[in-house]
């Protein structure tokens, strides 16, 4: 591990040395910024981004499908998305691959309040759900309502602004509502505030297991005549992401630094989460941020068979792990540690 922190700690001296201005960059999250995005703090607040050269701007998004579109039409370098949102877009001209997988396993679920009528997805029906538009959330919801046998007709899907989910759920004016996982400590905190427990359906437990979370997205024309831009950029993501994982309470403190108004002890929680999505038996194998082809050709699949999948796509489409697969062990490879 020495030895690869050392390599590192080169790269960035050569590039320091060298006078070159920086690249300036634009990133924008899948959503509003939370405790998943934790990593990316770090590697902006540890200077893993100015190491490479790169002038790094983070900001947050307004749903994966959002930040896919910006991606792809070039206003912004990168961005967090979802490989459903990618297969999806790619039949529609959207023209981004991912090029570094963030959470392994599937985060996707909608959360609810206990003792509220609501026991199984079933009882969804003739009720509220609140899920934004631009969400990944809403283009997988038709696969969820078949599989859970839930009747769509008899469900009415309300489109509102992501902060206010928690608060709405809590109050009883939405039933239900899109939340990864991730997302579960806001809705707890809210449902506590009025004498409730919140809960959620994952929906990985409904039959659709093997989905991807958020992964990092570039767009096919950036791949193709900046390779080196986003080798530096994932490098510097990938370190961040690590780093965090094997040092979260100081990663916590790196974003909290730079994002004070958020509330540590949620953001502590959703990093929680988010290092139990970023690993599953394939990422252990083959190294966080390395996309499985099976895997991505089973979604694949899956979205042909639930979805209205446009056109026929391919998981070479869709995804390249020519910029993860030559990482270094210690940071395709971190030591969970817990906190």
């Amino acid at each position: 591990m020495l030895m690869v922190v050392l390599a590192f700690a080169a790269v960035g001296l050569v590039a320091r040395e060298s006078g070159a201005a920086e690249t300036k960059v634009v990133y924008h999250e899948n959503w509003i910024i939370a405790g998943e995005h934790v990593g990316d703090f770090a590697a902006l607040e540890l200077g893993f981004f100015r190491e490479e050269g790169l002038n790094v701007e983070i900001n947050r998004g307004f749903g994966a499908v959002d930040t896919l579109k910006l991606v792809a039409t070039g206003r912004i370098h990168f961005g967090r998305s979802v490989a459903l949102s990618v297969i999806l877009g790619r039949p529609t001209g959207i023209r981004a691959r991912m090029v570094k997988m963030m959470m392994h396993k599937s985060p996707y679920g909608l959360a609810y309040i206990q003792g509220r009528g609501i026991r199984n997805p079933k009882d969804l029906e003739g009720k509220k759900i609140a899920i934004p538009a631009a969400s990944s959330v809403l283009q997988l919801w038709p696969a969820f309502a078949q599989v859970a046998g839930v009747d769509r007709a008899k469900v009415q899907i309300l489109n509102m602004d992501p902060g206010g989910l928690p608060a709405s759920v809590a109050a009883g004016s939405v039933d239900a509502s899109d939340s990864w996982l991730t997302s579960l400590p806001a809705f707890e905190d809210a449902a506590q505030k009025v004498g409730q427990k919140a809960a959620i359906f994952l929906w990985a437990e409904y039959g659709l297991k093997e989905i991807y979370g958020s992964a990092v997205v570039a767009s096919d024309e950036t791949i193709a005549t900046q390779p080196d831009l986003v080798r530096r950029f994932v490098r510097a993501v990938s370190r961040g992401h690590a780093w965090a994982i094997e040092h979260p309470k100081a990663a916590i403190d790196h974003f909290m630094k730079r994002n004070p108004d958020r509330n540590r002890q949620l953001v502590e929680r959703q990093w929680r989460y988010t290092v139990d999505l970023s690993f599953d038996g394939l990422s252990e194998k083959q190294g966080l941020g390395v996309m499985d082809v099976p895997k991505l050709r089973g979604l694949i699949d899956l979205v042909q068979k639930y979805l209205e999948l446009k056109g026929k796509v391919t998981a070479e489409e869709i995804a390249t792990n020519g910029f993860v697969q030559d990482l270094p062990a210690g940071v395709r490879f971190p030591k969970r540690v817990e906190f």
